[in-house]
């Protein structure tokens, strides 16, 4: 099994936004999450551009360690 997580940027709009969520549904669509745009905050927050390396660097972390386990089977 394979899961494959894909970031899609869209118009603002209801519309379209349905049409993307029928359309991944309708193909076994597990997870559909919005995300704020957060451009604004990460150019102007130092605290929110130090969480988001953060965050960044425990993905990497995480990803590391999971590859590292799945080369030992």
């Amino acid at each position: 099994m394979r899961t494959i997580i894909a970031t899609f940027e869209i118009e603002d709009n209801d519309l379209i936004e349905h049409k993307l969520f029928t359309m991944l549904d309708s193909l076994g669509c597990k997870d559909f999450q919005k995300l704020p745009d957060t451009k604004e905050l990460y150019e102007n927050d130092s605290n929110f551009r130090e969480l988001c390396k953060k965050v960044k660097e425990a993905k990497y972390q995480r990803d590391t360690y999971i590859n590292k386990q799945k080369l030992k089977k």
